[in-house]
């Protein structure tokens, strides 16, 4: 659970927001410097969002993912769906 948290509080949004925060979790993940090779441990994970998203912002991470999949859009979406892959890997499933 702790795990599960830190990714809603690093973002600071309200408990539920559910697929808002995953995407944000991803794009961070995506822009940060953690090579999303391999098994990551849920701490590497968060730490790599939060760092991420303390060194370029919420905006910051969106345009850095921008600006691979305009350079290198095939790297780009491998890296993307590791992203999603880890992030879903240490938060709980959307209800419904």
């Amino acid at each position: 659970m702790r795990h599960q948290q830190t990714i809603a509080t690093a973002r600071g949004a309200a408990p539920g927001a559910g697929a808002a925060v995953r995407t944000v979790a991803c794009e961070a993940l995506f822009a940060s410097e953690l090579p999303l090779a391999g098994r990551l441990a849920a701490d590497e994970i968060n730490t790599a969002i939060r760092d991420a998203l303390q060194l370029f912002g919420r905006r910051g991470c969106l345009e850095r993912v921008a600006q691979e999949y305009g350079d290198h859009p095939d790297l780009a979406i491998a890296r993307m769906r590791r992203a999603v892959a880890a992030v879903a890997s240490c938060t709980p499933p959307e209800p419904g």
